[in-house]
């Protein structure tokens, strides 16, 4: 994902800080104020002071002094320390004998909604499997890559998205389709607010045919951060029947071009991530070998309205992709369904790429029904890294069946060794 998250580190700044005036704490008030003092176009600017041959400049970022700096000019340019967000800017003008009171200006230095772009193939919960990968490398593609295998209805891509400002947006996806009139749902944190088709034949993607075209439809945003998600969600009678196949190259939020003042750290989200997105693992009595198709069950009261479910065999499961912005401990929770005897055992397992060896027990104990998830939490955690995380669900030995809904990530803190 292509989000930027400015962090402002107070000590890069610290050889900026001089003390030319050597004594300055201790130089009496004689000197005529600073006047004029304003900000503009990256730079403080004030006028000077008669009898001043230096002025103090101090700046403070989120609450933090950030900027010590003693100059002979009466401007100062800002640009490289990136203070967007809220500041306060001090500047005492000073020579050997006297010193100024201190002038104060609070300044704001704003942001601009500019258009974000969402690779496809990072937004894949399901990578398929090493012979048939859903992540189709391609260097004719945007970024050299797009997302493939949305073959099943619950299948689709999952997007994280911080937005500084709510309000509707042009949302633009760039796809391939060799039926025309194919089409996905676009969800945006659980609500479903538009349906976009895709009507151009480009022919499928390959090394020597990758014709994207665009199609461009409206969602509305909240501020704060947005779960955004492209579902197959089809039905027999439709033409193409089930509403067809669409591979997506990438994706763009576009812009408003408003200016907006950034005074909050955007945080981690807590990740939803829908089961039946990401990687089936099942056993196939016919071919006695493991596959990774598994097509969901349509349950109205399920969130995206699908579950994956035929659960029934011990290592039968899901497989769920996710990059997260921070390596660390994440707590889970799991959205499930179960129907089955309250004297048999109902176990899942837990299992990560960052810690193989690490087994969380999930006992699953409500007898909801069929089709009927129940939000489940235990008190472990799971360690992920940055990128690449495969997070295994499976069936436990020879306990009872489930069905999986979804689960939700939330960091909690660092690894510590």
């Amino acid at each position: 994902m292509n989000k930027k998250i400015l962090i402002v580190i107070p000590f890069l700044f610290s050889s900026l800080t001089a003390c030319q005036g050597g004594n300055f704490d201790n130089l009496k008030v004689g000197l005529d104020n600073v006047t004029n003092l304003t900000y503009k176009n990256q730079a403080i600017y004030f006028d000077r002071v008669e009898n001043a041959t230096q002025y103090r400049i101090e700046i403070e970022h989120a609450s933090q002094k950030v900027l010590t700096k003693d100059i002979s000019v009466n401007q100062y340019d800002i640009e490289t320390l990136n203070l967007i967000g809220n500041n306060v800017a001090y500047v005492t003008a000073f020579n050997k004998e006297k010193k100024s009171e201190t002038a104060k200006l609070e300044f704001a230095i704003t942001n601009i909604d500019r258009d974000v772009i969402y690779e496809g193939e990072h937004g894949l919960l399901n990578y398929g499997s090493n012979d048939a990968s859903n992540y189709r490398n391609n260097p004719l593609a945007h970024n050299g890559a797009y997302a493939g295998g949305i073959d099943d209805c619950g299948n689709g891509l999952h997007f994280d998205h911080y937005s500084f400002l709510s309000g509707e947006r042009d949302l633009e996806i760039y796809y391939l389709t060799d039926q025309p009139h194919s089409y996905h749902d676009v969800l945006v944190n659980g609500a479903n607010q538009a349906r976009v088709y895709y009507e151009e034949k480009t022919g499928w993607g390959g090394v020597d045919n990758f014709n994207v075209r665009k199609v461009t439809t409206k969602i509305t945003l909240q501020e704060g951060w947005n779960n955004i998600e492209l579902v197959k969600c089809g039905t027999s009678s439709d033409n193409p029947q089930w509403g067809g196949f669409a591979e997506v190259d990438y994706v763009v939020i576009k812009g408003t071009g408003v200016e907006y003042n950034v005074d909050k750290e955007t945080g981690i989200p807590t990740f939803k991530l829908q089961a039946e997105m990401g990687t089936a693992i099942k056993w196939d009595d016919a071919t006695q070998a493991w596959t990774t198709k598994n097509p969901a069950k349509y349950y109205p009261s399920a969130s995206n309205n699908y579950m994956l479910g035929n659960v029934d065999n011990e290592g039968e499961g899901v497989d769920i992709h996710i990059n997260v912005p921070k390596k660390g401990l994440y707590k889970v929770k799991m959205a499930y369904a179960q129907n089955n005897d309250p004297t048999l055992d109902t176990f899942a397992t837990i299992t990560t790429d960052a810690a193989p060896r690490l087994r969380v027990k999930l006992d699953l104990p409500t007898r909801s029904g069929w089709g009927t998830p129940t939000l489940s939490e235990w008190s472990d955690t799971i360690e992920l890294n940055q990128d690449g995380n495969h997070i295994y669900i499976k069936k436990t030995g020879s306990t009872e069946p489930f069905e999986m809904d979804y689960i939700l990530l939330e960091y909690v803190g660092e690894i510590t060794e």
